[in-house]
């Protein structure tokens, strides 16, 4: 997917002039038009909320298709060629990741504010398609930018990413399994000092989360979190914009929860999930420290509703 044109057709100007145009149809998930259409119907702020977010990444698709000099100028300094079809293609995979990424997170935290809104349900199947979505969204836009833009096959593609079939992989798990129970540790140490301080954060969407795992999706949606979140976070988004930066969105995408406690966690959990990577150079390392943390604190909380 190197030419800019086939057949005399300028594809590398036209995929992203197309994709701009998509954005901006009538279509009711995650788009300025689902934005407009919420304000409309009496939800301004998660309008608002989404317009924010649709409107500058539809605008850098129509940047992506008549691209100014300086927009050059910076694709070049970050080795990407405006002119190539498959390094257009893969900049747009990445705003449509952002949209669908920022574009959720966003319009739930805001959606909490609106003063007709319903209480958060969750059932089991959704967990389980939002948990498949973003594994096709998070490690599939991962891949597919890093295979477009560096041009290697699969398996060079996920050794970019961190993901190793040799080396000491023993090791890497066991300091996956050993860092979770560390951050296990550390909540139960902020969970006690908030309690001495009468500080009790209400967390519905988590409530509801628990309320409907069964033991099946208490092994799969770790797994499908930790999957997708360390393929996308750790494997592929800090080697661009460094560690704070990839630990600082991974907390902005649970703003969906409603309460600080699940942006600041996260967010910590994001710089000790990107040192272990760094220190073990090894994308097992974090995937299984997310994966236990996860399992355990999942099968803590839903044993605990189960017995009340």
């Amino acid at each position: 997917m190197g030419d800019m044109k086939t057949g005399g057709i300028d594809w590398a100007r036209i995929l992203p002039f197309t994709v701009g145009l998509l954005l901006l149809g009538p279509w009711r998930v995650l788009t300025p038009y689902a934005g407009y259409e919420l304000i409309v119907h009496g939800y301004p702020y998660t309008g608002a909320t989404l317009l924010a977010v649709g409107i500058p990444i539809t605008a850098a698709c129509f940047l992506l298709a008549l691209p100014p000099a300086w927009a050059r100028r910076w694709a070049l300094r970050h080795s990407l060629d405006l002119n190539r079809l498959g390094h257009v293609t893969a900049l747009l995979i990445l705003l449509l990741v952002f949209l669908y990424l920022l574009g959720n997170a966003l319009s739930s935290f805001a959606y909490g504010f609106e003063a007709n809104a319903l209480p958060t349900q969750i059932t089991g199947f959704q967990l389980v398609r939002m948990g498949v979505a973003n594994l096709l969204c998070m490690g599939g836009g991962a891949i597919a930018y890093t295979r477009l833009v560096q041009g290697k096959n699969l398996r060079q593609t996920m050794y970019l990413l961190k993901v190793k079939r040799r080396g000491q992989k023993l090791i890497a798990i066991l300091l996956g399994v050993a860092a979770a129970f560390l951050l296990l540790l550390l909540i139960l140490v902020i969970s006690l000092l908030l309690d001495s301080l009468g500080i009790a954060p209400e967390n519905p969407v988590g409530i509801e989360i628990v309320s409907a795992m069964t033991p099946v999706l208490i092994i799969l949606i770790p797994v499908l979190a930790a999957v997708s979140e360390e393929l996308f976070f750790r494997g592929f988004l800090q080697s661009h914009i460094g560690l704070w930066g990839s630990a600082a969105l991974f907390g902005i995408v649970h703003l969906g929860y409603g309460n600080w406690l699940q942006v600041a966690m996260p967010f910590i959990f994001g710089l000790a999930w990107g040192l272990l990577l760094h220190w073990s150079d090894d994308l097992a390392a974090p995937i299984t420290s997310h994966f236990v943390y996860d399992f355990v604190a999942l099968g803590m909380a839903w044993m605990a509703i189960a017995c009340v």
